[in-house]
């Protein structure tokens, strides 16, 4: 929502303002049945965090890795072969080998990197949790937690702050809110209470969820919570993006790497499969001398 829509479409802020039955000094009611609505219809200040795999996902992927899954073939030839060549337990001891090796690193990749996503996941759900100033019912202000916001809300903030919900400013003075987080422009950009007068001016009453104050002092209204604002709205997009293909390019370009090394470790191994097979052959009909292969007769 720019300035133009802000005069333009809704007639300005105080038109917003009191759409939103809130007061730009004492900002909403605040009784329980109003905290109660406002949750009902806007939603609650709630950023979901990113959703982690559970531990048995990330091992069945592991088995899905081009590289485990030719040593689990290179483990059931050499079991094969072993057996045929050397018999029980002699002939299990390399095949089981790679099998014990391949159980331990699952199990250890998988542990270290469910546990790196359970704490990155912490790591962001605490990064949110900050106490807002506001003003409910009077002209006295008093702190809560940011999860508590709710659209109307008439918050006092101030320069070094976070915000932790889309404002529109409505009082204040030397306002400027840094946006590189969001939209990635390092400017720092001037708010203040637009009107038709000002317009021209190109400045914006609107700050962002997420976003830092960096100058000045002044008063907001919530204007968006949660996945409802800019940045809630931006992640929710990234995340379902993430989920259709959440490989990184240098991902794709490693995984394309190790396919061709599997598929020509694989034909290597069905080559040697291929050699064996034929020199049983010819030891048994007597082409060649015995070498112990003669799985009927040596």
């Amino acid at each position: 929502m720019n300035a133009e829509t802000i005069v333009h479409e809704f007639g300005g802020i105080q038109n917003i303002v009191d759409g939103l039955l809130t007061n730009t000094t004492t900002g909403i009611s605040g009784t329980k049945q109003d905290i109660a609505d406002r949750h009902r219809i806007y939603g609650k200040n709630f950023f979901p965090p990113p959703k982690i795999k559970t531990l048995s996902e990330i091992l069945l992927d592991g088995f899905k890795d081009p590289i485990n899954q030719i040593l689990m073939v290179a483990a059931f030839v050499s079991i094969v072969i072993g057996v045929s060549k050397e018999g029980v337990p002699e002939g299990l001891i390399e095949g089981t080998s790679i099998c014990i090796a391949l159980s331990i690193i699952l199990s250890v990749g998988s542990t270290n990197e469910y546990v790196a996503n359970v704490r990155l996941s912490k790591m962001l759900a605490s990064a949110d949790e900050t106490n807002v100033t506001v003003y409910r019912g009077s002209e006295e202000k008093f702190t809560i937690p940011s999860a508590d916001l709710v659209v109307g809300d008439l918050i006092e903030f101030k320069n070094g702050q976070k915000l932790a919900a889309d404002l529109l400013f409505v009082s204040g003075q030397d306002v400027k809110c840094k946006e590189t987080d969001l939209t990635g422009e390092p400017p720092e950009y001037i708010k203040e209470f637009v009107s038709e007068e000002n317009l021209a001016d190109g400045n914006s009453p609107v700050m962002f969820a997420k976003t830092e104050c960096t100058s000045g002092i002044g008063k907001a209204v919530v204007i968006a919570v949660g996945v409802q604002t800019a940045s809630g709205s931006a992640a929710e997009k990234s995340a379902k993006a993430s989920e259709e293909n959440d490989q990184t390019h240098l991902q794709e370009k490693l995984e394309a790497i190790t396919l061709s090394i599997g598929k020509l470790g694989f034909g290597v191994a069905i080559l040697t499969a291929l050699s064996q097979v034929v020199r049983i052959l010819l030891e048994m009909w007597n082409v060649v001398e015995c070498g112990c292969s003669n799985i009927f007769t040596c």
